[in-house]
């Protein structure tokens, strides 16, 4: 019974971090902003996170731009990724996957990871990176989204809404 609130308050820690690192990037005045989405392949969550942020921006002068920690650059979007992101009104059919560099994630303000194996790829392949590194669903609350490429499209709908939720997040906090 005791593990319970202890989680709740680590959550809410976690939480709290995470919009705070995502205030202060976003609202660093003197110097362009640009939010960059990173998962393993840039062909499900990073590219609608982007394409999600981006259509609700208004006029925001923020960049939104996405990458994979997977070599295999040029992957479309699956059928099923593209089905969910015209759900939500956004088409990913020209989205072709973009390998992460160094030089993106030190000229990104910001950058958005999905879930842990995400954060520890970024730091292990650029360990003295100070962009700062925030993981969408702390911002949420809901924890690490899952990577929904093996999924049905059920499973896509339903990652895809956990995405829109932090994008809601992300878009009050800049």
């Amino acid at each position: 019974a005791e593990q319970l609130p202890r989680r709740c308050m680590l959550v809410g820690r976690r939480q709290r971090r995470a919009r705070k690192q995502a205030v202060e990037a976003l609202r660093f005045p003197g110097r362009d902003r640009l939010v960059l989405f990173v998962c393993q392949g840039n062909i499900c969550r990073s590219p609608f996170a982007a394409a999600l942020f981006r259509s609700r921006l208004g006029d925001r002068s923020i960049g939104a731009g996405s990458a994979g920690l997977m070599p295999q650059p040029g992957r479309s979007t699956p059928d099923l990724g593209l089905q969910a992101a015209a759900s939500h009104g956004l088409d990913l059919s020209a989205h072709r996957s973009v390998w992460l560099t160094r030089d993106m994630a030190e000229s990104a303000t910001l950058v958005i990871i999905f879930d842990e194996v995400n954060r520890a790829a970024i730091f292990d392949r650029y360990p003295k990176l100070q962009t700062p590194v925030v993981s969408l669903g702390e911002l949420a609350g809901t924890g690490n989204i899952a990577d929904p490429v093996a999924g049905d499209l059920s499973e896509f709908h339903r990652v895809y809404e956990r995405i829109a939720e932090g994008i809601a997040v992300l878009g009050s906090l800049a």
